[in-house]
Order: structure tokens, then C-alpha cells, then sequence
């Protein structure tokens, strides 16, 4: 989805079909998460913020050397449940 007022919305229209409760995890990237951050905070729904560092260290741990938007995204997923504490 696009970083955008419009992608936002379609997040929040797919988080609010989902029945059960999570968290949403995305990196820093230079003040662009803070729109999403905000939709994400007012929606109510608990958003956690990623140092991109961390992200990175989680991947090499993997071993994962590949990186794609689709990439980041599982990786910041799994790292969000593996350290759900983490922000």
C-alpha cells in the first residue's frame, strides 16, 4: 500500500475486517512514518516504531541478505513477534 492518505485508509479498512488484536510495526525512514504512525494511533490500533539498525541486525541473524519492500515487511513482522516489546 502506498505511504499516502489513501493507502492509509485501505490499511485501516484491512485492520478493522481482522477479528483479533496485533500490533503494527514499521521502520523509521526519515519523518515519512509519521502520517501512517498517526492514522495507525488514532485508529486505535497499537503501532510500534523500528529502528532500521534493528531490522537489520534481525536479518542478518536470518541470514537474510536479500531486501525488497516485501522482505522488510515479513522481517519487521517477525521481529514485531519475536521481540513484541521492541519500539
Amino acid at each position: 500500500m502506498a505511504n499516502s492518505p489513501e493507502g492509509h485508509e485501505e490499511l485501516i479498512s484491512m485492520i478493522c475486517q481482522m477479528s483479533r488484536l496485533f500490533q503494527v510495526g514499521f521502520e523509521a525512514t526519515d519523518g515519512q512514518e509519521w502520517a501512517l504512525w498517526a492514522v495507525l494511533v488514532e485508529a486505535g490500533v497499537e503501532a510500534r516504531q523500528l529502528p532500521p539498525a534493528r531490522i537489520k541486525a534481525f536479518a542478518m541473524s536470518r541470514d537474510t541478505r536479500a531486501k525488497t519492500d516485501r522482505i522488510d515487511a515479513e522481517l519487521i513482522a517477525r521481529f514485531i513477534m519475536f521481540r513484541p516489546e521492541a519500539g
